[in-house]
C-alpha cells in the first residue's frame, strides 16, 4: 500500500544482460498506451524504479538550475 492509502499491485521484471531497466521501461511503455485507455475510472498505471526516482532527482536539478546559471553570469 502506499503513503496516500491506495491500493497497489507492483510488477516487478528482471532485464536481459546488457540492458538497462529505465531502457526496457520507455520501450513498454508506450506498448502499453491501450491498456492504460481502457483501465475503469480510479485506476492507474504508474512507472516507479530508477525512472521514478531519477524524475524527482531532475526536479530538485531543476528547481536549483536558474539560480546556478544566474550565478555562472555573475562570475564571469
Amino acid at each position: 500500500m502506499e503513503a496516500n492509502r491506495d491500493l497497489a499491485i507492483t510488477v516487478r521484471a528482471d532485464v536481459r544482460d546488457g540492458m538497462q531497466a529505465p531502457d526496457v521501461t520507455n520501450a513498454v511503455w508506450p506498448k502499453l498506451a491501450p491498456v492504460r485507455a481502457e483501465l475503469p475510472p480510479g485506476y492507474r498505471l504508474e512507472i516507479g524504479g530508477a525512472i521514478e526516482y531519477s524524475e524527482k532527482a531532475n526536479q530538485s536539478i531543476y528547481k536549483l538550475f536558474p539560480i546556478l546559471v544566474m550565478l555562472s553570469v555573475l562570475m564571469l
